[in-house]
C-alpha cells in the first residue's frame, strides 16, 4: 500500500505542519508576518526587513524548485515544455482559497488534486454512458446527435480542475485578505 505513495507526500505533510508552527507559534514567524503586513513597523522593532524577505523568498524558491523537480522527474519521468499546464495559476488560487494559512492551503490543494484525479477517472469509467443516459431521460438524444455532441469531449474532463479552482476562488476571495504589503518593495527610510 505504501509503496505507491510518492516520496514527497510525507515531506509535504511535515513541511505544512512545520510552516504552520513556525508562522503562528514562533517569534520568527511573527517577524515574517510583520514583514509582510507592515514592514515599517517591523523595521522599527529592529528587524532587518530586506534580509528576512530575501531569506524567505529564497526558501520559497527552493520549495518551488523541489516541486518542479518532482513534477518532471518523480511524476512524469521526463521533461516537456509547458508541463505545468497552468498549475502556477492554480497555486495562486490555492493560496488565496487557503486564506494564506498553510493548513488551508493544504486543504485547497487536496481539493484540486481530487478534481485532477477525477478528470482521469471520469474518462476511464466511461462517463459517456452516463451522459447519453442523461440525454435520453431529457429526450435530447436526437438533438445531441444532430449537433454532434452525443459524446463527452475529453477537453471537458481536462477543464474540470480549472473550473473547480475558479469556483472555489470566486467563493473564497470575498472574505480573504492578502498581506498588506504583498508585492510592495520595502524602502528603508
Amino acid at each position: 500500500m505504501f509503496h505507491t505513495i510518492p516520496v514527497l507526500t510525507p515531506f509535504t505533510l511535515v513541511a505544512v505542519a512545520g510552516a504552520w508552527y513556525i508562522l503562528f507559534k514562533t517569534r520568527a514567524g511573527l517577524e515574517i508576518r510583520a514583514c509582510g503586513e507592515k514592514p515599517s513597523a517591523a523595521a522599527a522593532s529592529g528587524i532587518n526587513v530586506l534580509k528576512l524577505r530575501t531569506y524567505v523568498t529564497i526558501f520559497g524558491g527552493v520549495l518551488a524548485g523541489i516541486g518542479g523537480a518532482f513534477l518532471s522527474i518523480g511524476q512524469n519521468n521526463a521533461f516537456a515544455e509547458n508541463m505545468s499546464a497552468g498549475r502556477g495559476f492554480i497555486a495562486l488560487a490555492i493560496v488565496t482559497a487557503g486564506r494564506w494559512n498553510p493548513i488551508g492551503c493544504l486543504i485547497a490543494a487536496l481539493i484540486f488534486g481530487l478534481t485532477d484525479a477525477l478528470q482521469f477517472q471520469g474518462q476511464a469509467i466511461g462517463m459517456d454512458h452516463y451522459y447519453r443516459l442523461l440525454l435520453s431521460h431529457l429526450h435530447l438524444l436526437t438533438v445531441a446527435r444532430h449537433f454532434n455532441i452525443n459524446h463527452v469531449p475529453y477537453n471537458l474532463f481536462l477543464a474540470v480542475p480549472y473550473v473547480v479552482t475558479l469556483v472555489i476562488l470566486m467563493g473564497s476571495s470575498k472574505s480573504t485578505r492578502a498581506p498588506a504589503s504583498l508585492g510592495k518593495p520595502y524602502v528603508r527610510i
